[in-house]
């Protein structure tokens, strides 16, 4: 972000959320579905820890679709991101780490 590179920022930030999720999908229940979806891999993790991450999904819908859609557009789209957009999703990433510590 400080070399102003906001598409590969927001590309590393969704790569990041999906490591972990995957990561902790692995230690939960030995596998995660084989996917790209962020929504698919948190909800599956929701499933797998009894609920608890219910609230921060319904909360941080919006972010996780949008680093989702990032993935997708980055791969077969011309889209570029600005300083804003990837100050809120890197704000949005401290929270998920954030949350991820505890699951």
């Amino acid at each position: 972000m400080n070399k102003e590179y906001y598409d590969l920022a927001i590309f590393n930030m969704e790569q990041f959320c999906q490591l972990i999720l995957k990561s902790k999908l692995l230690r939960k229940v030995g596998t995660y579905p084989r996917t790209h979806s962020l929504l698919t891999l948190i909800n599956a993790l929701n499933e797998a820890v009894g609920g608890e991450l219910s609230e921060f999904i319904e909360r941080e819908t919006i972010y996780l679709s949008s680093l989702e859609d990032a993935y997708i557009v980055s791969r077969y789209l011309p889209r570029e991101y600005g300083r804003r957009e990837a100050e809120m999703l890197f704000s949005f990433i401290e929270r998920f780490e954030e949350r991820m510590r505890n699951v």
